[in-house]
């Protein structure tokens, strides 16, 4: 585990290494950010400049266009992750990033199983792509929801169930 002694010269560079153009590169920086928090967060935690570079981050790589569905689906599991490793500081991230994953909910969503000739239906790739996006968003939204502890996560997520 990475000690917080070097969080301040670590954390500059991962940051960095999720805008490579290369998406192989993205993911993996994303899922090194799963790795710091999980660490972190048995040494005490995020501190608050830490989380919100690490959240605005991750916002603004899944926000952009370019960005393929994988390391979409990568900093998901990260934004959970960072979620659940900052516990109740995370509650202000809350009402900018519901919308952001009712967003990608929105778009991820898939058409409905066809039944094939044994009556069974069958999931494409691309189906099984937008489901496994789905759950994601989903699971981040239980996380996040668990972090902020407060009335607003009501709201928006009865959105998130349609």
């Amino acid at each position: 585990m990475l000690p917080q002694t070097y969080i301040d010269q670590v954390l500059p560079i991962l940051l960095h290494t999720l805008s490579h153009p290369i998406p192989r590169v993205q993911a993996h920086s994303a899922r090194a950010v799963v790795n710091l928090c999980d660490g972190l967060s048995n040494e005490g935690g995020l501190n608050p400049p830490h989380l919100d570079s690490i959240v605005q981050t991750l916002v603004g790589v899944l926000q952009a266009e370019a960005t393929q569905d994988g390391v979409k689906a990568q900093i998901i599991t990260s934004l959970a992750t960072v979620a659940n490793a900052a516990g109740e500081g995370f509650g202000r991230f809350y009402g900018e990033l519901m919308p952001v994953l009712i967003g990608v909910l929105d778009r991820g969503v898939g058409e409905p199983v066809v039944p094939g000739p044994d009556g069974e239906g069958t999931l494409g790739v691309e189906e099984r792509r937008k489901r496994l996006m789905k759950a994601k968003v989903l699971e981040c939204c239980g996380l996040m929801g668990a972090s902020a502890l407060r009335p607003p996560f009501r709201k928006p997520t009865l959105s998130a169930r349609s």
